[in-house]
């Protein structure tokens, strides 16, 4: 009887101490701290398989953070006083404050591993792992993750880079997959969409290049995302395309109108395309050919002004056409628009002329001219340049008063120099390319 009574003070004891560990909570944790740490009793949470500290992909890419659960490993402890691990979670970021909660307690001290299977996407969480002593001391060790994004794909959709070739795009709605998968479906006799083809992207794609399509089914695009640690997205589905859909034709409606004040044309045209890389501007004076004035690498633009009147005369008749143009491979063109022609007139007002040239680094400098009758700019948006050592010139009428040119430069060291002359050619202000640093302003009067 006395034997059987001494082997249940073990049983005792050890029910004793895992009731103790049972018991502390964060509150208690926090209390005491081990004036000298012993590093190798620290829980020493293996970050290396979840984050590089910046971003979580290693964990992403490993499958020990997942969408709905993580997995922690951390250093066994081999302290002699050993009682518990205990495992704290917080919902958010460091930066929150967030409260912990106890979630689990481990008495195994070779036991350094937890998987918690209690999360959702996209979502940050903080995981406190202590080392509980026999003496009440602890030793702690945290680390924040984040669960990654895992939603279907959107926004996809088809653009034209020729009459025969199309890219499709997407946004990518997930941050651990693999690839994406593409089905291509196309629209039977019966109205319903079939898939004939589909297609594996790498791992954060998100266009696609189809350059082989016959150019008659109505198509629609299919796709989902993949992983290795996930189930694939639902799919989204694109829109119905055709290939009727990309049209290339002619600008036309071109209309010109004289700059007021100056002898700038206006021109303004109807764009008929959604497949140009840009727009050619042709122009001829008077009875001689036409020629190209301006290349517009921009979509969709539906005005252009012509400033090079340098050539111009009073009563000159300026006859404009416009193009459309693609150059996704070999350059293609549409026909001509309307060709329409305007007489200049001599503006109103004070006639001037503005020369300007930069220097070889047009990407710096701009400019403006400053009309104080009015306070307020003379162009809408400040003159920039295309090429090394351009020069423009601009004949406008001014109103009588005080007015300046604005010269900027980004670096600091000027660029721009100028001359401003009236309708004798008399020199109302001129300035050379060092005359200023950032800012430059170059002072006239005109009566």
């Amino acid at each position: 009887m006395k034997k059987r009574l001494m082997n249940g003070i073990p049983i005792l004891v050890l029910l004793i101490l895992l009731a103790g560990c049972a018991n502390k909570d964060p509150i208690g944790i926090e209390q005491f701290q081990l004036a000298f740490p012993d590093s190798s009793s620290s829980p020493a949470i293996n970050s290396s398989v979840l984050t590089d500290g910046i971003d979580f992909s290693i964990g992403y890419y490993n499958g020990n953070i997942r969408t709905d659960r993580i997995s922690l490993e951390w250093q066994a402890s081999t302290d002699e006083e050993f009682l518990c691990y205990k495992i704290f979670k917080a919902i958010g970021q460091y930066e929150d404050e967030p409260t912990f909660e106890h979630i689990e307690t481990l008495n195994d001290q070779g036991n350094t591993t937890f998987i918690d299977s209690t999360l959702v996407q996209d979502q940050y969480y903080i995981y406190k792992i202590a080392t509980i002593f026999n003496n009440g001391t602890h030793i702690t060790d945290d680390i924040e993750i984040k669960t990654p994004k895992w939603q279907a794909p959107g926004n996809i959709t088809i653009n034209g880079l020729s009459t025969t070739i199309i890219e499709l795009a997407w946004e990518d709605n997930t941050e651990s997959e693999t690839g994406f998968m593409i089905y291509v479906d196309t629209l039977t006799t019966v109205r319903q969409f079939v898939t004939i083809d589909s297609f594996t992207t790498g791992q954060d794609v998100t266009s696609w290049l189809f350059d082989d399509l016959p150019t008659t089914p109505v198509y629609r695009f299919s796709i989902k995302a993949m992983g290795d640690w996930e189930e694939e997205t639902q799919v989204s589905e694109s829109t119905p395309f055709v290939f009727s859909d990309l049209v290339f034709d002619p600008p036309d409606d071109l209309t010109l109108n004289q700059e007021s004040g100056t002898i700038a044309v206006i021109l303004n045209w109807q764009d008929n395309s959604n497949l140009e890389t840009g727009f050619e501007v042709e122009r001829k004076i008077n009875s001689s050919d036409f020629e190209l004035i301006a290349t517009i690498s921009t979509y969709n633009t539906i005005e252009y002004t012509d400033y090079d009147t340098t050539s111009f005369n009073y009563g000159d008749t300026i006859t404009y056409r416009v193009r459309a143009y693609n150059d996704y491979q070999a350059i293609e063109y549409t026909d001509y628009s309307n060709e329409e022609s305007i007489i200049i007139v001599e503006p109103s007002g004070n006639i001037i002329t503005i020369s300007v040239t930069v220097d070889s680094y047009p990407g710096e400098a701009s400019w403006n001219l400053y009309c104080y009758p009015t306070s307020s700019y003379y162009f809408p948006t400040d003159q920039t340049f295309s090429y090394s050592y351009e020069n423009q010139i601009f004949t406008i009428g001014l109103d009588d008063g005080h007015y300046a040119v604005h010269c900027w430069d980004t670096f600091g060291d000027g660029g721009i120099e100028g001359i401003v002359t009236d309708a004798e050619s008399n020199i109302l202000v001129e300035w050379d390319d060092n005359d200023y640093g950032y800012n430059g302003q170059f002072h006239f009067w005109v009566n």
